[in-house]
């Protein structure tokens, strides 16, 4: 006869006394070492999950880690018996379950083989519903994602100790915001590794138990800052396989490249036009039909000055600026600019002398409606005409001169940045 199992969704705290005993799978454990005390083990902390795909948290305290220390590895099947049951009261919750169990010196740990408990289980939780958000939720959350940008490695020190972190974005496919995602310290570093050791098209990234974190602008958003996320790139799970499906029924283009993150980290010019981002000429970029990054070339052949050749913006929050007697003023940080003395439709010699002269542009599509005439807006983040870098740019893509040459090869709205809006006609 069959041993009977109780199932985690069952577990409670009542009055009676009761003898549990679950038959589980541990998919994550991680030590607590902040709260380790002198002369004792630091906690253990547990995430086991049950046939029918439930999940609760586990505690050992420091006092009886001795005892079971060594006997738990991640993956591994375990009968467990004889435990404490009380609600689940920290501050992060990794699962929503409302107890969760206490290990005591007299419980009872068997391994055991057994396939009836999957490997691991995710509930996804979309980005929409994380975005909309007002406060940083208790309880930790699973997502998937495309890799979609990244910014560069961030280091510093804090209380004499080395740190380092990296922010990204995660693309779920649903046409809604991408969602920002810190990853610190080995994370970051295991993520970067990742990168440079395999070369892919598409990178589909699973991040189990992360924690919902506001960035700066108050939008919502996933950080590892906690002991217990998971982190996983390309694996063989059925969700990211079933994730990999969906992108492959998109435009194979859009999973060619990682863009940069535009944040305040720099990046090297030439890492951004020879490595970073994916190259078109401008009759490919003009038929793309989704917003992206790329890199191209072109000929400056004239500036556009029938809206002004400059932008008036604040510095601090990129508002434009309002003019009152002369004066410019941001009525949303209620700066003073001053007297201004530059004529909007004058157009000065170090613009004129862009004429004609060849750069590499590193553009950004955004589209907008779909059923206008020109349906996209293109802004240019960065150009440049050092000889070298243009040299080495052209000898690497090749440009087709009879691609160049094609009658979409014009660009008749290439802002120069968001502070500007200088307009060039390239070519």
């Amino acid at each position: 006869m069959a041993a009977r199992y109780d199932l985690i969704k069952c577990i409670n705290a009542g009055p009676e006394h009761k003898v549990w005993k679950l038959k589980v799978r541990v998919i994550r454990l991680w030590i607590v070492s902040h709260f380790a005390n002198s002369g004792m083990k630091a906690p253990i902390e547990m995430v086991v999950l049950d046939e029918e795909g439930d999940t609760i948290q586990c505690s050992i305290k420091g006092i009886f880690v001795p005892i079971f220390e060594g006997l738990f590895a991640e993956g591994n099947m375990y009968v467990v018996t004889n435990f404490a049951v009380a609600l689940n009261t920290i501050k992060f919750k990794p699962t929503r379950h409302e107890f969760r169990i206490h290990f005591k010196r007299d419980t009872i740990v068997r391994p055991v083989q057994d396939s009836s408990v999957p490997l691991n289980r995710f509930n996804f939780v979309p980005f929409k519903k994380i975005q909309a958000e007002s406060k940083e939720d208790g309880y930790l959350v699973d997502v998937i994602g495309q890799l979609a940008s990244k910014d560069n490695l961030v280091e510093f020190t804090r209380d004499g100790k080395l740190s380092s972190y990296i922010t990204i974005e995660l693309d779920d496919l649903e046409g809604g915001q991408k969602l920002r995602v810190t990853l610190w310290q080995s994370f970051a570093l295991d993520l970067l590794n990742y990168l440079e050791e395999h070369l892919c098209l598409t990178y589909v990234v699973i991040l189990q138990m992360g924690k919902m974190k506001f960035f700066i602008g108050m939008v919502m958003g996933v950080s590892n800052k906690n002991y217990n996320l998971k982190f996983f790139i390309n694996v063989e799970f059925p969700a990211a396989r079933n994730f990999f499906a969906r992108v492959n029924k998109l435009d194979p283009v859009d999973g060619q490249s990682i863009m940069p993150l535009v944040c305040n980290q720099l990046v090297l010019v030439e890492e951004d036009f020879l490595r970073l981002l994916v190259y078109k000429i401008i009759a490919e970029i003009k038929e793309h039909n989704q917003d992206a990054v790329f890199v191209t070339a072109g000929t400056i052949k004239e500036v556009e000055t029938e809206f002004g050749w400059w932008y008036k913006g604040c510095k601090k929050c990129r508002h434009g600026l309002r003019e009152l007697e002369k004066r410019y003023f941001c009525p949303n940080c209620i700066d003073d600019y001053g007297f201004y003395g530059v004529e909007k439709n004058s157009c000065p010699d170090e613009i004129n002398k862009l004429r004609d002269i060849k750069f590499i542009f590193k553009v950004q599509l955004k589209m907008r409606n779909l059923n206008s005439y020109e349906p996209y807006v293109i802004h240019v983040l960065r150009m440049t005409n050092e000889n070298s870098l243009v040299s080495t740019f052209l000898d690497k893509y090749n440009p087709n001169p009879g691609l160049l040459s094609h009658k979409n090869s014009e660009l008749l709205s290439l802002s120069t940045g968001p502070y500007d809006t200088s307009k060039v006609c390239v070519k």
